[in-house]
């Protein structure tokens, strides 16, 4: 990073702090609102993400709206914000948005929750007697139905994909353990790799405390500091993958020549990263067509116990995974290369 560039940021968000000390760290407002709205702030990226794909299959023409929808996309992070400080005075006890939900739809609406927590108090709490569906997500609460997708069978196919480029030394960033999702892909990753016989003892894991690039360029750090050797990187999504990549970037490793990383969603423009990322895919336009079909059902036909409903995935093989094999062959061959044109030459000058 240039020292403009360092120093820019220093005049903007103050001086950097270690990760490991903000738990122990009383900070100014000025420095824990950039610090702790990044990952709220990394989550808007969505948007944008799915803008520029537009962008992308309409061509170079079409960019010249980018600063109009950036201005847009201010606009909508600016409403979302003040959203929350009306919220935040209007219902002081903390239920945020399921209690928002609950106090102005009632108990006979239904409501379908995206971003639920394994051990989701408020959602238990603020939801009794309420229809709900979980989305991508599942709760511990046995009352609730859910759609979500199949991690075990996705991760499965992560690790026979990268069994058979003969990698038998993974690691893993996992995702946070309080959702459903992290938890899941974690233990399919431990339970898969059993199977597979890829490893003795437990692999390399760092535990990521989001699904951002931030976190995953943290973990990517941590697991290399520890000193254990692997030849493969899974993520437990794409974002935690695009971080990991930009830090062994930083410490010479390429990707995927010296190492092969995996991600999880295939989110939008995952094929246009260089590399282009080798993923798995999960249908999030079906799964919302599925949550909305079971609260519908839920609230006509008063359906009394839980449906849970797992879509299939689909691995997406890309550029960020390599055979191990294939890195030494080309090493071979280059220097098989290098000595016949040595010969050549000494056979010219005799």
């Amino acid at each position: 990073m240039s020292k403009l560039t360092t120093a820019a940021k220093r005049l903007l968000v103050g001086r950097p702090f270690r990760s490991d000390r903000l738990a122990h760290t009383l900070l100014p407002k000025r420095i824990a609102l950039p610090v702790f709205a990044s990952d709220a702030l990394s989550s808007v990226a969505y948007a944008p993400q799915e803008i520029f794909a537009v962008l992308s299959v309409a061509g170079l023409a079409a960019y010249a709206y980018a600063p109009w929808l950036a201005g847009l996309v201010c606009l909508v992070m600016v409403v979302v914000v003040l959203s929350y400080r009306q919220n935040v005075h209007a219902y002081p006890s903390g239920g945020g948005d399921y209690e928002v939900v609950t106090k102005n739809l009632g108990p006979t609406s239904g409501l379908i929750v995206a971003s639920a927590l394994r051990h989701d108090e408020d959602v238990s709490r603020l939801t009794a007697g309420m229809a709900v569906v979980t989305v991508s997500r599942r709760t511990d609460d046995p009352r609730f139905s859910s759609v979500v997708h199949d991690e075990d069978d996705g991760v499965r196919r992560i690790l026979t994909h990268l069994a058979s480029l003969g990698h038998r030394c993974l690691a893993t960033i996992a995702g946070p353990q309080t959702v459903s999702t992290g938890f899941n892909r974690y233990t399919s990753f431990l339970r898969q790799g059993e199977g597979l016989a890829l490893e003795t003892g437990p692999p390399p894991v760092s535990f990521a405390r989001a699904f951002n690039e931030l976190e995953g360029e943290r973990c990517a750090e941590e697991l290399l500091a520890a000193g254990r050797p692997f030849t493969a990187l899974v993520c437990a999504n794409d974002r935690l993958a695009v971080g990991a990549i930009t830090a062994l970037r930083r410490h010479g490793i390429d990707c995927p020549r010296d190492m092969s990383v995996t991600g999880f969603n295939d989110m939008a423009l995952a094929d246009r990263l260089s590399p282009a990322l080798t993923t798995v895919r999960v249908n999030h336009y079906r799964a919302g067509v599925e949550a909305a079909d079971l609260i519908v059902e839920k609230l006509a036909k008063g359906a009394a116990g839980p449906r849970h409903v797992v879509l299939p995935v689909e691995l997406v093989v890309r550029d960020s995974t390599r055979s191990i094999g294939r890195h030494r062959d080309e090493a071979a061959a280059s220097a098989q290369n290098g000595d016949a044109k040595h010969s050549k030459r000494d056979r010219q000058r005799t």
